[in-house]
């Protein structure tokens, strides 16, 4: 409110003139207290104090919703609303339809419209500083049906196909000449091969597609046991195509008749040809012999007629190559020394049969036939010679003083004969009298003597003979006796130890404390307690024995020590025995055992 004159206090009797101004979105309703009436400005002599007050009220805006056509409403349709505040209008479509334009005074509102989560919408103006006049259009729901085809066929109608809300939509399919329908999916699903398919009542988008295929027929293509038509059996022919047959005969057989659709015909080459086939067919074939006397051929590969084959086997093998120019072998036969070991219907399986032999000369008679009677045969001899070489040798002593070893004897062989002689591998003269007598050079110590004798059958057998040769100006001999504490080292006698220990027989062999032995020898024994291992060096071998372990090492190498896995080092009386003979023979050493006097005799050289 604005004084005229703008005064804290006025003379008697001055005229002020009071101005009431609204704020924006407000109006003025009048004046109140010492005054009344809506006039302004307003007049007033100051004849006294004065108290008067200006009064305002908020402008309304009215919002009036409506529905351009049907298929929706619209709540509420008018709505009184103060200045600067909002008016919510909501929008209602109908089943089926949706919201099609949303004006406010002619202005396009559509984006402003918000779902409400329940099938409603709403519609919110700007602050309101004016009146409204929000105007909805609805328009029913479309749907897309998609139409689609594979080649050689079409649908009607195709394409992306809009439908309304509620309709129904038919396709026709129709496919090309020589073609038929496959299957109709329908949304992915097969609803088998139809020719029209409705949707009914559609409320969402669908598809449909066909496929087509080509149309086809059945030849069925027959032929009698005595050759063949190719293709055979039942045919499968596309529309329109063409399909030709070859007809073959057996070995031996020709084209007798050709019968197609119940009807003889003449092939032209022994082919016959269905063109542009438009229904089933039947084609089919019998033969006739042609007169067989031709006799089959055999051949044995690898096998020389002319040679006798020497084997070392019971059992002889051969390959078996045979054919008839007008047929099968119907029929194979072996013979052995004249007696039937094989009668087989055809030819054997694999055409590899074997055969047994008899112990020397075989002569082997293989005859094919076929099915005229016409038949080959072929010989051959086998000698089977399983035995090996008999080999018999004048004693052979353990111990000689003689570098020189004279091998004498006899061998022989009932079969083939002897082919080879080896000597410790070094092969040496035949002797065709049989008898062996050979001079063999011996090494310081033990020598093992391989006699290898090979017969032509490839038959071996091998003798081995151990022979110590013992020098004695460089040799230490050691003897000991079972239950006896003496040992005799090159004649002089000592004590084994101070306990009286004594060698043992445990597990068929002999042990002993070995210290007194090894050192004699100018070797070392060595004990670990914590390990219970006893190691033993001598003439550059070192060997390692553990207690109650029946594995040693010698020389790097682990092995066992025996045989017998009970022979073990072990512990009497506080002493560590040890196997003897084990022992010696890796330290380089013959070992002899005189049994009547439990007596064991030690070579052993520097």
């Amino acid at each position: 409110v604005a004084k005229d004159p703008d005064q804290v206090s006025y003379d008697y009797n001055t005229v002020v003139t009071l101005t009431a101004t609204p704020d924006t979105g407000w109006h003025f309703v009048g004046w109140s207290g010492d005054t009344t009436g809506s006039d302004n400005p307003l007049t007033v002599t100051m004849n006294a104090n004065k108290n008067i007050a200006a009064l305002f009220g908020i402008n309304t805006y009215t919002v009036t919703a409506t529905v351009s056509g049907i298929n929706g409403i619209v709540s509420p349709l008018v709505q009184t609303v103060n200045y600067g505040n909002t008016a919510s209008v909501v929008i209602t479509p109908d089943t089926g339809y949706h919201i099609d334009s949303v004006t406010d005074n002619r202005a396009d509102v559509i984006n402003s419209v918000v779902g409400n989560g329940d099938g409603t919408y709403a519609y919110t103006t700007a602050a309101v500083t004016e009146n409204h006049n929000v105007i909805v259009m609805f328009a029913i729901d479309t749907f897309t049906i998609t139409a689609t085809t594979s080649s050689n066929g079409s649908i009607s109608p195709s394409g992306n196909i809009i439908v309304n809300y509620d309709s129904n939509q038919t396709f026709t399919i129709t496919p090309d000449t020589g073609y038929h329908i496959l299957d109709v999916l329908v949304d992915g699903v097969s609803v088998g091969s139809v020719s029209t398919y409705t949707f009914e009542s559609v409320k969402a988008d669908h598809t449909i597609s066909v496929t087509f295929a080509i149309n086809t027929y059945t030849i069925t293509a027959s032929a009698d046991s005595n050759g063949s038509i190719s293709p055979s059996g039942n045919i499968i022919v596309n529309y329109d195509s063409n399909q030709t047959f070859t007809i073959t005969p057996d070995t031996g057989y020709i084209i007798n008749q050709v019968i197609v659709d119940g009807s003889p015909v003449n092939p032209t080459s022994k082919t016959y040809t269905f063109n542009n086939v438009t229904g089933s067919h039947t084609i089919s074939v019998t033969f006739v012999k042609i007169p067989d006397t031709t006799p089959p051929t055999l051949t044995l590969p690898g096998v020389d007629l002319n040679v006798a084959i020497i084997t070392s086997s019971s059992f002889f093998s051969f390959d078996l190559i045979a054919a008839d120019s007008a047929g099968n072998i119907v029929r194979t036969v072996v013979k052995n020394n004249g007696i039937t070991i094989k009668d087989i219907m055809g030819l054997p399986i694999g055409n590899d049969p074997t055969i047994t032999l008899f112990e020397g000369i075989n002569d082997i008679e293989v005859t094919v036939y076929d099915a005229s009677g016409n038949f080959t045969t072929k010989s051959f001899r086998v000698i089977s010679d399983t035995k090996p070489p008999v080999v018999k040798l004048n004693n052979m002593p353990e111990s000689v003083s003689s570098n020189e070893l004279n091998i004498t004897g006899a061998i022989f062989d009932a079969g083939t004969g002897i082919k080879e002689v080896k000597i410790n591998g070094k092969t040496t003269a035949v002797p065709l009298s049989g008898k062996l007598n050979i001079t063999y050079t011996l090494t310081q110590g033990k020598n093992i003597i391989a006699v290898q004798v090979t017969d032509k059958a490839g038959n071996t057998v091998i003798e081995e003979y151990t022979v110590n040769y013992i020098v004695i100006s460089s040799t230490k001999i050691i003897k000991l006796q079972i239950d006896n504490p003496e040992i005799t080292i090159n004649g002089i006698s000592k004590t084994i130890d101070e306990q009286d220990s004594k060698p043992i027989i445990e597990n068929d062999r002999t042990l002993l404390p070995i210290r007194i032995l090894i050192e004699s020898l100018g070797g070392t024994v060595s004990w670990n307690g914590k390990e219970r291992e006893v190691t033993i060096n001598l003439n550059g071998h070192t060997i390692i024995l553990i207690i109650n372990n029946n594995t040693a090492v010698v020389d790097g190498i682990k092995m066992q020590i025996d045989p017998n896995s009970k022979v073990t080092p072990t512990i009497i009386n506080g002493r560590t025995y040890l196997p003897l003979r084990f022992i010696a023979e890796h330290l380089d050493g013959v070992v002899d055992w005189d049994n009547d006097t439990r007596t064991v005799t030690i070579y052993c050289w520097p």
